[in-house]
């Protein structure tokens, strides 16, 4: 569920946060459940994605939490280095089945994977996301992506001067920013802005298998599983995420389910063959006999 609600978005407008900050929620928001609720986040994993320090990921999360953006559970600590973080306010659960659905920007679009982008200023990231919104819910679409859109020039400076608490001469330096991501453009006194084509499209992996792949990341570490070992039955594994889609807290009770499959011994190699391998095996099948009893608790 790579999206943020707009009023998430509007909350962070109004946040003065940090570059780091911005990152860190588009970080995660990959790797959420339909709540906003990401599981098994690794501190080492933040760090490497948007290249700051251990010590910058404690404060961004203390910072985080203060401002009411995040919330973490600090129950879940059974493996060192991971964190369970929600993202508040963010919950999708039973919004297409909505009649009226408050609108929301998508963070899987490829900008928000360019190291340009996130190399930004704070204020500049989330002109740019505020920017993306409008244009993904104007009408006016351009060919396979989002909409051009067109604002006074007068009310561009007011709304975002208001919005992101600066100067005119300092929008004026963001739009000059953005023009790497946007064509922006005068004409009868309004701006005429439209997403370039390569920043708008979605990864092609989609938001289910940028989870799958974060699961199967989970998997591996806590389990001590050679990735490139076993890779049919990591897939397999992981593939229940598909079959189980719209069950409540389906992530953390398809790793419960993969812990005990471990933990009951049903490991189908040998243990000589473990030590020389130096790695486990997963059985799917028994994982899924595990996850359907956790789902009918």
């Amino acid at each position: 569920m790579q999206k943020i609600k707009e009023s998430v978005l509007n909350h962070m407008l109004k946040s003065n946060m940090t570059s780091a900050e911005v990152n860190f929620i588009i970080y995660i928001s990959h790797f959420q459940d339909d709540t906003g609720k990401v599981v098994g986040i690794h501190y080492k994993d933040i760090c490497n994605a948007i290249d700051v320090s251990y010590q910058t990921f404690y404060d961004v999360v203390k910072n985080l939490e203060k401002k009411n953006i995040i919330k973490t559970d600090r129950t879940l600590r059974d493996y060192p280095g991971e964190w369970t973080i929600q993202i508040l306010n963010n919950d999708f659960t039973g919004y297409f089945d909505q009649e009226k659905k408050e609108s929301y920007i998508s963070t899987g679009h490829d900008i928000f994977y360019k190291k340009a982008f996130l190399q930004l200023k704070a204020k500049e990231k989330l002109l740019a996301m505020h920017l993306i919104k409008i244009a993904g819910a104007n009408q006016t679409k351009v060919k396979d992506g989002l909409g051009k859109f067109h604002i006074g020039v007068k009310k561009f400076y007011e709304e975002y001067s208001r919005l992101l608490d600066v100067t005119e001469r300092v929008l004026q330096k963001y739009l000059t920013s953005l023009k790497e991501f946007f064509y922006i453009g005068i004409k009868n006194r309004n701006y005429w802005m439209t997403p370039r084509t390569d920043i708008y499209k979605d990864k092609a992996s989609g938001d289910m298998s940028q989870i799958k792949k974060h699961v199967r990341n989970i998997i591996c570490r806590r389990n001590k599983i050679v990735a490139p070992y076993h890779w049919d039955e990591l897939k397999d594994t992981v593939e229940l995420l598909h079959q189980y889609k719209e069950q409540p807290d389906l992530v953390s009770k398809l790793l419960k389910a993969v812990s005990k499959s471990f933990q009951k011994g049903e490991v189908e190699e040998s243990v000589k063959a473990i030590k020389q391998e130096k790695t486990r095996k997963l059985s799917p099948s028994f994982v899924h006999k595990l996850l359907r009893e956790e789902l009918a608790t």
